[in-house]
């Protein structure tokens, strides 16, 4: 059940402002600890803020909810240099196949997405 309030909290604070605004002002803090600081900070200064707004979870819960689903700058949404990186910064292109059956011979035609968008309006 620990697990599960983990996911439910990190969507929490995305949603609020306040939860968000006192996490990551808390957080800040424990920037610079090593690593056997990590656990002890969790419990003294992270904790009691998930408690205040209903959530409770372990370190090790959420020690696994970090490191199995990575985010950039702990939450934050991504910059838009950021996106524009995701796709490598190109254009895709897309295409979609059409396979049809002649009498001659079976044959796959491709149509670009903005050829076949006019199809549709």
């Amino acid at each position: 059940m620990s697990k599960k309030n983990v996911e439910l909290f990190v969507l929490e604070k995305r949603k609020n402002e306040a939860l968000r605004k006192e996490w990551e002002e808390t957080a800040k803090k424990g920037n610079n600890l090593k690593e056997n600081e990590q656990e002890s900070f969790f419990y003294k200064e992270l904790s009691p803020i998930a408690k205040k707004f209903g959530f409770n979870f372990s370190y090790n819960d959420f020690y696994e909810y970090k490191k199995h689903n990575p985010t950039p700058n702990n939450d934050e949404k991504l910059s838009d240099d950021e996106l524009f990186n995701v796709a490598g910064g190109q254009k895709v292109d897309c295409y979609v196949g059409m396979y049809s059956k002649n009498k001659n011979k079976n044959s796959l035609n491709c149509f670009s997405i903005t050829n076949i968008k006019s199809w549709w309006d």
